[in-house]
């Protein structure tokens, strides 16, 4: 049988519209929430709108509800009263309303002064894998359903492509979690460190996947070259599609394929038009696709560049994202960036890995860290809530 077709939630009225021809014709066959996402999102009214509670009810009570979250920081190592209160809440709304399965991302974002920030990635080492572990077991205890995480958009070094596999892996296997496979992701990463995607889609542990998404971005000169930002907010390309295909030819055990759009990211007939034609060829691709694998593509080179023990304690790993997240908050050429980072004291156990940085991807994350991130003061300025209480 082949895997439900839905849509991630999008809150404005731009979008409502838009989707509205699709749910007419039987396409919305799930719904996926972004369930903490209205905890960070400044609003007049802090309740959700009347039409989105019913919404949500109406699939939930089907079994056709999933949770996403973004905001918990999977691999922030010190246990934070912020998570601890937003565990709290996320028990609450799934004792409230039943959600099939929940998901969050690898990487992190609390780090340093930070507690809202772009999502980041950490080198494949032993304190990343036991602090993943132990979120990924509160996640589930807190949700009451099965959990899982999704691969990572944002690479600085090769290793964080070539490693993430295994790094899923090794998290996800002892709470029996699943992979959330997002085909952007993987696109965006190849294309930023000039990979093959299907090498990188081979090398994922597809009998874990149960969801997929799909999404657009844009391309952004950095360093005079395109660079692919995973913003959700512009057209699916093309390219995606036979990689789906692939994808799906891989993961038997996917039920859901969910199409992403970023909120106030409709802004012009056109792209409604195109956001809706891209949902309805999503749509085809997926319940057309035969379970008949394409040819495996070469094997990926998922050689350490840092030993698996590099950094084994809690806080040798937040110290090293204290100063990673320090050092991309400079407004400085890359290479500036880079030798900052060798030169701190607490990076010396992975200067292989930090070596081998990337400049261009180390300067676009420095563009969204600087974009992004925020502190508890100005989270508190802005009227958001980043303790989620």
């Amino acid at each position: 049988m082949a895997p439900l077709v839905g849509l991630n939630l999008a809150t404005d009225s731009t979008f409502v519209s838009a989707i509205k021809p699709l749910v007419s014709d039987g396409l919305v066959e799930a719904l996926e929430w972004d369930i903490d996402s209205p905890w960070v999102v400044k609003r007049d009214d802090p309740e959700l709108p009347q039409w989105i509670t019913k919404l949500l009810d109406l699939y939930s009570s089907n079994g056709r509800l999933y949770g996403h979250c973004i905001w918990l920081s999977m691999l922030t190592p010190h246990r934070q009263q912020r998570q601890a209160l937003w565990l709290e809440r996320l028990a609450r709304e799934c004792s409230r309303r039943s959600y099939r399965l929940v998901s969050e991302h690898l990487g992190f974002m609390a780090a340093g002064p930070y507690v809202i920030n772009t999502l980041l990635p950490v080198p494949y080492v032993e304190a990343a894998v036991a602090t993943g572990r132990g979120l990924l077991e509160r996640l589930a205890e807190a949700t009451g359903t099965s959990v899982g995480l999704e691969n990572l958009a944002g690479a600085l070094a090769p290793a964080d492509a070539t490693s993430q596999a295994e790094f899923l892996e090794s998290i996800l296997g002892p709470q029996n979690g699943f992979l959330l496979l997002d085909i952007h992701n993987i696109f965006a990463q190849a294309a930023n460190l000039e990979m093959d995607p299907y090498v990188l889609l081979e090398a994922f542990p597809c009998e874990r996947v149960r969801i997929m998404h799909v999404s657009g971005g844009r391309w952004k000169d950095v360093a005079g070259k395109p660079y692919r930002f995973d913003g959700h907010n512009g057209a699916v390309p093309q390219e995606i599609y036979p990689l789906l295909h692939a994808a799906l030819a891989r993961c038997p055990n996917t039920e859901l394929v969910t199409f992403e759009r970023r909120v106030n990211s409709l802004d012009t007939e056109s792209e409604i038009t195109q956001m809706q034609a891209d949902y309805r060829q999503l749509y085809e691709v997926v319940k057309s696709a035969d379970q008949q694998k394409t040819a495996s593509a070469a094997p990926l080179d998922s050689t350490p560049v840092v030993p698996f023990d590099a950094i084994s304690t809690e806080q040798e790993l937040a110290d090293y994202e204290d100063a990673l997240v320090d050092v991309l908050s400079m407004n400085a050429p890359p290479e500036t960036l880079r030798a900052e980072l060798l030169a701190r004291p607490v990076v010396a156990a992975v200067q292989d890995y930090v070596a081998s940085i990337r400049l261009r991807n180390l300067q676009a994350t420095s563009l969204l860290l600087r974009r992004w991130a925020r502190t508890e003061a100005e989270m508190d300025e802005a009227g958001l809530i980043p303790k989620t209480a």
